[in-house]
């Protein structure tokens, strides 16, 4: 229902409007047969994520200084992914027995979203993982959880509009595996500013992670290249030149 109120939404858009902003290709490409122009226009991505503080998170959760963390951050619900995640910390815990998940975020507040957050509670437990995975909940200072990490994990399983949280921790300093919806392949590359992996496949996703916390050099390279990404592509600059094309051509018109 909800997807085809949005297409409803689209097309209206698209017969109402002269010019449509879209923050990724992707989304742009649901306008493709609109009359109005269409500009991509990526949201800019603020250098605060690389002001955290590395010491907060894991003393608040009793983590050990020398322990590998991965974390996620987003709201809990289906289309985000999180028990994939969860799924792949056998196989990671396994290879790096230390290691901990914190699954960082709240769900909304709809039935389906908190059935599901009681779902991963219950497949932790099931998995035999608890001791590993730390259910953050709705965590504030998102820069002092990416300060934390060793690695930053974005497991969704359907689209998203953009996908902010891989270039949020770029900018921390932090490596990214991500799967492959949404808006990433269009702007990441495979093994050159992420390691993506396909979306649902929890074996894929924990030799993403192993190969990550395993190599410092290849986490080295996948920041560098989406530091490049966000400095050549996502700043406030770029943001604003793409706001200032879709006026001209609303002017035009």
């Amino acid at each position: 229902m909800r997807a085809l109120a949005g297409r409803g939404l689209a097309v209206l858009n698209s017969r109402l409007s002269e010019v449509i902003i879209a923050c990724s290709d992707i989304v742009a490409a649901q306008f493709v047969d609109a009359p109005a122009e269409v500009v991509t226009v990526y949201p800019p991505i603020g250098e605060r994520y690389s002001e955290g503080d590395q010491s907060s998170l894991r003393d608040r959760f009793g983590i050990p200084a020398d322990a590998p963390v991965l974390a996620s951050v987003g709201y809990v619900t289906q289309g985000r992914g999180q028990d994939t995640l969860v799924r792949a910390m056998p196989a990671i815990l396994e290879r790096l027995p230390e290691a901990r998940y914190v699954l960082a975020g709240g769900p909304f507040p709809r039935p389906q979203d908190i059935a599901y957050r009681e779902s991963l509670i219950e497949l932790i437990d099931e998995l035999g993982v608890a001791g590993s995975v730390i259910v953050a909940g709705h965590y504030e200072h998102v820069a002092d959880l990416y300060a934390s990490a060793d690695v930053v994990v974005n497991p969704a399983r359907f689209n998203e509009p953009f996908g902010r949280v891989p270039f949020e921790a770029a900018i921390a300093g932090k490596p990214a595996v991500v799967t492959r919806v949404g808006a990433i392949p269009e702007l990441l590359e495979h093994e050159r500013s992420a390691l993506i992996v396909e979306p649902d496949d929890p074996a894929g996703l924990a030799e993403a992670v192993i190969r990550v916390l395993s190599d410092p050099g290849l986490g080295e390279t996948l920041v560098e290249g989406a530091r490049e990404i966000v400095a050549s592509r996502l700043t406030p600059a770029h943001s604003l030149a793409g706001f200032q094309r879709a006026v001209a051509l609303t002017l035009e018109r």
